[in-house]
């Protein structure tokens, strides 16, 4: 196996492409081919001994703030003030609030199921009625309320170097995939179980936005910090 394709090596590269965003690329590049090669020759050596390869070589923060140190990298105070230690706080402040407004506004949207109990010759038959497509409508004019906030974190991110694309991207899609969530879920359950696959979807998309955002939310802030910790060695 090719050093490089060790899981290891994976991802610890992966993690210095991700702390390297800033750099310029032909000097990220540079940096990467020479860790690349280090590697490929250290684990040719020592096949055996990769966790003991990547330790000497040092953690990926380290690798970082010593190519910034060479290439000239970001200054010790940033002069944009979407690189400053405060934007990721404030990203997942505005993030939280946002979806803490999204889930407020779809219980005040929340479709109305109607049940409605029919007694004839001693049979009481109950008949469900939901509209569908509601929760779908309902996650979108609760997005609505929460749009500003995302509008404002969305602008941060966009123009802050603290994240890789990839992180970007998620930090885009939090709020409308939570929406998407909330309204396709129960929808989704309806069409397939009826009025359990109702209740079961709109549990399941409750569950999936409370818990895995803020934990999502936690990891990009930790993430943006980490590159401010960098910046300013």
């Amino acid at each position: 196996m090719n050093a490089t394709e060790h899981p290891e090596v994976i991802r610890y590269l992966d993690a210095l492409t991700s702390l390297l965003t800033p750099l310029d690329p032909a000097d990220r590049a540079e940096v990467l081919a020479g860790v690349r090669e280090h590697l490929e020759a250290a684990v040719a050596e020592r096949p055996t001994e990769v966790a003991q390869v990547l330790a000497e070589l040092g953690p990926p923060e380290s690798v970082a703030r010593a190519a910034y140190a060479e290439h000239g990298g970001p200054a010790a105070e940033p002069t944009r003030a979407a690189d400053r230690a405060a934007v990721p706080v404030v990203v997942a402040l505005l993030q939280l609030l946002g979806l803490l407004i999204l889930l407020l506004s779809y219980v005040a949207f929340a479709p109305v199921v109607t049940t409605t109990s029919e007694e004839v010759n001693g049979v009481v038959s109950t008949e469900v009625f939901y509209p569908a497509g509601a929760a779908i409508l309902g996650a979108l004019a609760a997005g609505v309320f929460a749009l500003p906030l995302w509008l404002a974190a969305a602008v941060l991110v966009g123009l802050s170097g603290l994240w890789s694309r990839r992180e970007k991207l998620l930090w885009m899609v939090l709020l409308p995939g939570s929406a998407a969530l909330l309204g396709g879920l129960p929808d989704l359950g309806w069409q397939l179980l009826g009025e359990t696959g109702l209740t079961i979807g709109a549990l399941t998309g409750t569950v999936l936005v409370v818990v895995a955002v803020p934990l999502l939310v936690w990891r990009l802030t930790a993430r943006g910090r980490e590159q401010c910790r960098i910046h300013h060695t």
